[in-house]
């Protein structure tokens, strides 16, 4: 069942499955995209745990995007990794906490590896914002048009330089994006898509069989903190 969250002018709608977010709307405006995309695919706004994009033997996005979470009050959820034979243990933990205030919207996402071992993780939030799909070329993240590539399904993957991102949408307010544990962003849509993707990575992808050994690690018993805070300008 979606978990519905209301503040002055603003709504917020949470799918237990990958602690998704299906609806966002800040000071009455519609933030975020979800439906049917140009090529099949479902269109939701969801984490990438442990791994974003394609890593050897885990799938693709990872597989939390995908499970249900267990809800634990009314703005937090968590979810714990099976183990992935051969290469994962059981021992991976997330809990995400979603906070919505007028105009303003955050989450904050805590993995904690509760192995005996360092375990690789690449987190990410795959996120689909409104766009009309005439609109999609004038898009500018940080002053930088959007990338032409990123328009036809080829993602463009670039550092962050600091804690956040200025996303102008013709037609939108400008959103303003801080996030903590991100160092990098993707930018992508597709073809004739109503919407495009700024996702931020814990680092820039790496190549899919070098996933398990040079992702970032945590250690046995660590616990990493990643929070991004969405408001319009």
């Amino acid at each position: 069942m979606m978990t519905q969250h209301t503040a002055t002018n603003s709504f917020l709608e949470i799918d237990p499955i990958g602690a998704s977010i299906t609806r966002l709307m800040l000071n009455n405006i519609e933030i975020m995209w979800s439906g049917t995309r140009p090529d099949g695919g479902k269109g939701v706004t969801h984490p990438c745990i442990p791994n974003f994009n394609i890593a050897d033997g885990l799938p693709n996005h990872g597989p939390s995007r995908k499970e249900a979470w267990k809800k634990l009050n009314v703005t937090t959820f968590s979810w714990s990794m099976s183990a992935i034979d051969p290469i994962y243990p059981a021992g991976l933990e997330a809990t995400r906490e979603f906070l919505l205030e007028d105009g303003k919207f955050s989450v904050t996402t805590r993995i904690v590896n509760t192995s005996d071992r360092e375990l690789p993780i690449n987190i990410a939030e795959h996120h689909y914002f409104q766009c009309d799909t005439n609109a999609r070329q004038y898009v500018k993240v940080n002053g930088a048009i959007f990338d032409k590539g990123g328009l036809e399904a080829n993602a463009k993957n670039l550092p962050i330089g600091g804690n956040e991102l200025i996303i102008e949408i013709p037609g939108k307010p400008m959103i303003r994006m801080n996030v903590e544990g991100y160092s990098a962003f993707a930018q992508w849509s597709q073809p004739d898509a109503p919407f495009v993707c700024i996702e931020p990575i814990q680092v820039l992808p790496l190549e899919p069989a070098k996933f398990m050994s040079d992702a970032p690690k945590i250690k046995p018993q660590e616990e990493k903190v990643f929070q991004y805070l969405i408001e319009n300008l």
